[in-house]
This record gives C-alpha cells, structure tokens and sequence, in this order.
C-alpha cells in the first residue's frame, strides 16, 4: 500500500509539474516554468530511481534535489513570482544567469559532502533558504488578499505551512514507523510539492487578473472627461 501510495503522489507530482510548466512558459515566465520542469525531470528520475536504486540516478535525484531546496525555489521561483508582485521582468540573459547560478551553487552543495565541516551546516542551510521562500509566500499571500482573491491567498498561506513543514522535517526529524527509505515522509513531501506546484500557478494567474483589472480601472479614470 505505501508504494502505492508513494506512486500515486510521485505521478501526481510530475503531472503537476509539466501541465504547470507548460502553462508558466506559455505566459512567457520562462523562470516558474524551467523550475517546473525540474521538478517534474526530478520527480520522474525519483520514481525510476525506486524501481532500479541505480547510482546514477541516485546522483542525478541528488542534484536536482540540491538545486530545487537551495536555489530553484528560493531564489529563483521568487524572481518568477515578482513579476506579479513587483512588475519585474528579467532580460534572458538574466534568467539564464539563474539557473547557472544555482546550478553551480548546487554542485558546490554536493562538493561540500567531502568535507565534514561545510557538510555539517548543509541542512541549516538548505533550512534558511526555504524560510527566505516562507517569508516571500507569506507577502505573496498578503497581496492576494487585499486583492481580494481570499480564497488563493488561504492557498499560498497553506503551502508555506506544508512547504515549511516538509523542509523542516526532511533533515531534523523522522517519522514515527517509517521505514528505511523514508517512504512516508516522500507520500507527504511529494503531495505537498504536487499541491504547491498546483496552488501557485493558479495564484500566479489570480493576482496577475487582478493587477490588470486594477490597471483597466485606473486607465478609465484618467482618461474619464473631468
């Protein structure tokens, strides 16, 4: 029943993740979307890896891995976001910059693995970038709110909780019966991921409807005879 159910979530997950990025990449968020299909390449090396336990693999779900807690959605899926919380919009070469920038900050992670000292601090680390992205999806709900899309708002606020939930749990705590290969702790990691990849598209699209309404209205204002 637990393969079962650690497949269900891992598919879920990678359907989350590529119906999402696709749609991010259609809106030309070329950040959210990569990251997305990251996710989804991870989660299907993740579920082969399960079946075959080969080495290979293991380095490769190793990395993205690395990558997606440190980098990928602190930093980068927080400049993605701000392009409706803050109007940015990075050049190409700049979102190029990102995932070079966080692929090499990623391979650094695994490198410090030679080294019991850097290797020590890693899971504060990794802890500290994911409160960075807490605190960013706690604004994030914040602005849906007084946007008036309450309900997604309760949605971020929601992710943030489990998002942090999971990051906490993943290096200092183990769940009670759970086996060897953490079976558990993956059915609920990977549908919180599944959820969180689900819940900020969606929320991305709300508070950018919003924006655009508030923008029209201001227009007609202007532009409204005196």
């Amino acid at each position: 029943m637990k393969a079962v159910l650690f497949s269900l979530a891992d598919i879920l997950m990678i359907l989350a993740a590529v119906v999402y990025g696709w749609k991010f990449i259609k809106k030309h968020n070329y950040l959210c979307g990569i990251e997305w299909l990251v996710m989804a390449t991870s989660g299907t090396n993740f579920f082969v890896w399960s079946l075959v336990h080969s080495d290979t693999l293991y380095t490769i779900a190793y990395f993205f891995d690395a990558f997606s807690r440190a980098f990928g959605f602190p930093i980068v899926v927080v400049a993605g976001l701000m392009r409706v919380t803050h109007g940015y919009k990075p050049s190409h070469l700049a979102e190029v910059f990102y995932f070079v920038l966080g692929s090499g900050g990623a391979v650094a992670l695994i490198a410090a693995d030679s080294y019991p000292a850097p290797a020590a601090y890693k899971p504060a680390f990794y802890l500290l970038m994911w409160v960075i992205f807490l605190v960013y999806l706690v604004y994030f709900a914040m602005r849906l709110f007084y946007a008036g899309e309450k309900g997604h708002a309760l949605g971020v606020l929601l992710v943030a909780a489990t998002g942090q939930a999971i990051a906490t749990t993943y290096d200092y705590f183990h769940i009670p019966g759970d086996d060897t290969e953490h079976t558990l702790f993956y059915i609920a990691a990977l549908s919180a991921w599944a959820f969180m990849l689900y819940e900020l598209y969606h929320a991305y699209c709300a508070l950018e409807r919003a924006t655009r309404s508030t923008d029209l209205r201001a227009v007609e204002v202007a532009r409204a005879p005196a």
